[in-house]
């Protein structure tokens, strides 16, 4: 279909990646392919059966746990998309390094959430995707505090989307099963935005940009390389002037902002050009007194002398 094709060929690619691999984890759910247990973040079985796939597969399904049923996975594929698209396109304009390590940023902080919650106070956090679109909310909305979202027909302010966000979760769970995953939500977006106002942590290094410049996004597609720094001024060696003498033609040619204008011929002499072109201007006439006019013969006489 034209539509979907289009629709599909404008996203950003991190973007294409996300509701790729949530759509295929999710569609192979509910063909009962695999089951939910095999993909959620369990923690003993990560440790020693080295289950690694679980640390990202529970930001990525969003089948039916908790009682969600459709809608909460229709819900969870639409969170996914329209802020992963607000981030990458607006907010990061594109720049796939940048929008990626912010990844590699806030998954190691979800881990830690989750381990602390597992092993401190008893309570799992297995199915981190609630927390994962809640902190990506989080982000945007700090960085763009002046929009306005239409929730249901009511008009919400960004710094107030995500309590909103919130309380819709929390009636589509059920109960307040979620409030924990809540808190990893907004803890690790606030945790982002504070390295972003008062560090650098957040730009990506530039291996990482060579790495996506020249991997499976395509020779630099999508990616905003940074600017060329600017060549500070060298002296010149010891025992030469500034100005050296160069043979004609062998020197550089000028900047054009530094380049003279080529001077203009005199006018001859009475009120016309050759060709019957006007004279060029030469400044505020003299004789005449007439600004702009240029250089000006008096009228002659009629009867042959001048006035």
């Amino acid at each position: 279909m034209p539509g979907v094709e289009d629709w599909w060929r404008n996203l950003g690619p991190v973007t294409k990646v996300l509701l790729g691999a949530s759509a295929s984890l999710t569609a192979l759910s509910l063909c009962s392919m695999i089951q939910p247990v095999q993909v959620v973040l369990h923690w003993p079985l990560v440790i020693s059966q080295h289950q690694w796939w679980r640390l990202l597969t529970n930001f990525l399904w969003l089948g039916d746990i908790g009682g969600n049923g459709t809608l909460g996975t229709i819900f969870g594929f639409y969170m996914t998309h329209e802020f992963s698209t607000r981030l990458e396109d607006d907010t990061f304009n594109r720049d796939t390094a940048i929008y990626v390590w912010l990844f590699v940023l806030m998954v190691p902080l979800f881990w830690a959430a989750s381990a602390i919650s597992w092993y401190i106070f008893s309570y799992p956090l297995m199915l981190m995707e609630v927390s994962l679109h809640l902190a990506m909310m989080w982000v945007f909305c700090m960085k763009n505090p002046h929009a306005v979202f239409n929730v249901f027909s009511f008009r919400v302010e960004a710094p107030y989307l995500p309590w909103v966000y919130c309380g819709i979760n929390y009636f589509l769970s059920g109960g307040g099963g979620g409030l924990p995953y809540f808190g990893a939500g907004i803890v690790v977006g606030w945790i982002y935005m504070f390295l972003a106002n008062t560090t650098s942590y957040t730009m990506p290094p530039q291996i990482l940009r060579n790495l996506l410049a020249t991997g499976s996004f395509g020779a630099g597609e999508g990616i905003a390389q940074p600017a060329p720094p600017q060549q500070a001024w060298q002296p010149p060696p010891a025992g030469q002037g500034a100005f050296q003498w160069q043979p004609p033609g062998a020197g550089q040619p000028l900047h054009p902002m530094q380049q003279q204008p080529p001077p203009q011929a005199m006018p001859p002499r009475g009120n016309a050009a050759p060709n019957g072109t006007p004279p060029p201007n030469w400044g505020m006439g003299i004789l005449g007194g007439v600004p702009g006019q240029g250089l000006q013969r008096r009228n002659p006489n009629p009867n042959g002398g001048e006035e």
